[in-house]
Formats: structure tokens, sequence, C-alpha cells
């Protein structure tokens, strides 16, 4: 497999927009996408978010992908396995006493130590 980045190359991708816009789906869909191209991927939500199901993102229109439910943003950290090359985060808002703002969802990639390239989470010191 040729890698088209040097191997500490990593970047944050965020997904943004109003109130039933598309951005969990768009989320699901660029995670999905990243499962067939055979990466590495890890899927978080805030536990409050449990409009649909508790231990999975779930898109307006239904997509659907399992994910890790975690009550605060610096358990992401916590929970991340060896070798995940791309990680979803998805309704990034409901962490707001974390100091998270607006409505979103964050892809982050192909960073060798994600922990490197998510040095600090909304509001959090890790």
């Amino acid at each position: 497999m040729m890698q088209q980045f040097p191997r500490d190359f990593g970047w944050i991708e965020v997904i943004c927009g109003s109130m039933y816009s598309g951005k969990t789906e768009e989320l699901i869909r660029t995670l999905k996408r990243a499962l067939y191209g055979k990466q590495q991927v890890q899927v978080f939500k805030p536990q409050i978010d449990n409009r649909y199901d508790e231990l999975t993102v779930v898109s307006h229109s239904q997509l659907k992908i399992d994910a890790t439910a975690v009550q605060r943003a610096h358990q992401i950290l916590q929970e991340l396995a060896p070798g995940t090359k791309v990680v979803g985060i998805d309704e990034v808002q409901f962490w707001h006493g974390d100091g998270a703002r607006g409505a979103g969802a964050g892809l982050a990639r192909a960073a060798p130590d994600l922990r490197r390239a998510l040095p600090e989470l909304p509001g959090e010191t890790v």
C-alpha cells in the first residue's frame, strides 16, 4: 500500500452546519468509507446522547455505525486502541461543560499516534 503522507502527518476534519443539515450522515458516510478502505476506525459519542441508541451513532435518515459512549471528552484518549487510524466523534456540543461550542461532528485521521494529534480535547487537559 502506497502511503500518500509522511508517517507523522495527521489532520482533523470538522463537519459543521445547522440542525438537520446532515452532519451525522456525512460523518457516518466518511467513516464507512474509511472502513471499506481497511483503516482501523473508532467512533465515539457522548453518553448523554441516547436519542436513537446508546451504543450507535444514528443519523436522522437512520444511517448507523457502532460507537463507544463516553461521559467526558478526555475518555476518548483512554479508550483509543493502538493502531487506530481514524477517530469519529459525533455531537461534540454535548460536552458543553467541557468547553465545546457549536454543533458538529469531527474526524481525526491517519496520525501514527492520535494522542499526539489530539493533545487536548474540548476544555480538558489530557
